[in-house]
């Protein structure tokens, strides 16, 4: 799971601010409700307050509430779009007022397929923070990859959303000024998601996470690394989980270490195996 630890209420959108998001992701199998990215303080039957996207068997959902703050619960807006199989796929989600009206699109790869009604969910604010990944609180896990999420404080329109999906420099982006978060998720080790928007906030690792060298397997928005082999990017909170490793210790996920384990990428190395 990562997380903004404190936002400061940057990703709060209230009840009336236009916003949007987008993430590529690449789901490996289906799933019983797992929510995988938003910010919200928990789904307990109809109660529900913020916002959030939740695998349900091959395809998605996008869920609003504001039970908290005066609003209606649970909207939920199924997406019927498959996004498992190991195929990467891109998620958009443009939320605009109009005519006193708050109305969320989605969309899948670029493509617009449905849209509702979200006014009475009212103030959609929360305290938890912004998080990806499961967070064991709803469903059955998940286990997908993720890459490029960028959130804006603007409605994106459906040919901008089009027109942008497999952009590869998020600078040129037409509403880069009102980009508020992009995390690319290419660090290749480490706890530390880099938010590399003109603001925000990084995104801590934590749980059971994996750095993956997917070679050529990438989303349409980056380009792959033409090396062979596999790349790693040691960071400090490397050290201790390496450590572990090399005394074949095998560590407590209640220790909490955020370090990336990557000596295990080159056992025959160091085991001749």
């Amino acid at each position: 799971m990562a997380y903004v630890p404190d936002d400061n209420g940057l990703y709060n959108f209230g009840a009336d601010q236009d916003f949007s998001f987008q993430l590529q992701v690449s789901v490996a199998s289906n799933a019983s409700y797992p929510g995988f990215f938003g910010k919200t303080d928990g789904l307990s039957g109809s109660s529900l307050t913020g916002w959030f996207l939740m695998q349900e068997g091959d395809h998605y959902n996008v869920e609003f509430g504001g039970t908290n703050n005066g609003g209606s619960g649970k909207n939920q807006i199924s997406v019927p779009t498959p996004i498992v199989g190991g195929k990467w796929h891109t998620i958009t989600v443009s939320v605009k007022m109009e005519g006193g009206k708050r109305t969320a699109y989605c969309y899948t790869d670029g493509v617009f397929i449905v849209s509702k009604d979200i006014t009475g969910n009212k103030n959609i604010n929360a305290k938890a923070p912004l998080s990806m990944g499961y967070d064991g609180s709803s469903g059955s896990a998940t286990n997908f990859h993720a890459a490029d999420i960028e959130i804006f404080n603007v409605a994106l329109d459906a040919t901008t959303i089009a027109d942008n999906i497999n952009l590869k420099d998020i600078t040129k982006h037409p509403y880069y000024n009102n980009l508020i978060g992009y995390w690319p998720i290419n660090e290749g080790g480490g706890g530390l998601i880099n938010n590399q928007a003109p603001v925000g906030y990084d995104m801590m690792l934590g749980g059971s996470f994996v750095w993956d060298g997917l070679g050529a397997d990438v989303p349409v928005s980056m380009t792959a690394d033409p090396s062979e082999g596999i790349s790693v990017v040691p960071v400090t909170e490397d050290v201790v989980a390496n450590m572990f490793y090399w005394l074949k210790v095998e560590p407590e996920s209640s220790w909490g270490l955020q370090g990336q384990n990557w000596l295990v990428k080159f056992e025959r190395e160091i085991y001749g195996l």
